[in-house]
């Protein structure tokens, strides 16, 4: 595996834009189909900022799978127990679990399966109980946890380490590189 993963990074042709520009990756991406927009939000580094996930989310063409995936991430990370401790958090809307909620009614589709594992019961069962309670009730945010997509995202392109890549497992396919 390794071996593979060394001639894939040395590959010329894999680093589609370079990290630490969101404009040139949203430029790149506004020319893109919803499943390149939901294949690089599933392998999206957090810790490259959140200006291209934005432009995503606030796009209507966004799939509701894309931003189902944002939130699962953030939210099950972070938001969601912050705003149960302190329901004043839920009042900050710059923050991207509720650009997802303020959103969420206007994605023109739903058809992307978020990636997520499955969620331990316990960890269910808190978010569940939340539900109908503020600052949650009458918001998206059952419909969010609940939403489960038809199919998965077929792109050939990623996000790797905050630059947009041409994706390791099509990259090894299309050259022959076995993996495992």
């Amino acid at each position: 595996m390794m071996q593979a993963m060394a001639k894939y990074w040395a590959a010329p042709d894999t680093l589609v834009v370079e990290a630490g520009d969101p404009a040139a990756m949203i430029a790149w991406l506004e020319k893109q189909d919803v499943d390149t927009w939901h294949r690089v939000v599933q392998s999206w580094n957090y810790d490259s900022g959140d200006a291209v996930l934005r432009w995503i989310l606030s796009r209507p063409e966004c799939d509701r799978g894309t931003a189902a995936q944002v939130f699962l991430v953030e939210g099950l990370g972070h938001w969601i127990n912050g705003v149960a401790a302190d329901p004043r958090k839920f009042d900050d809307e710059n923050h991207i679990c509720r650009v997802v909620l303020d959103h969420w009614s206007h994605y023109e589709q739903g058809v992307l399966k978020p990636h997520e594992e499955h969620l331990p019961a316990a960890l269910m069962a808190r978010i569940t109980a939340l539900y109908d309670r503020p600052p949650f009730e009458g918001t998206a945010f059952r419909a969010i946890m609940e939403y489960q997509g038809e199919r998965d995202a077929v792109s050939k392109y990623a996000s790797e380490d905050g630059k947009i890549m041409v994706d390791f497992n099509y990259w090894a396919k299309v050259n022959g590189v076995t993996v495992g």
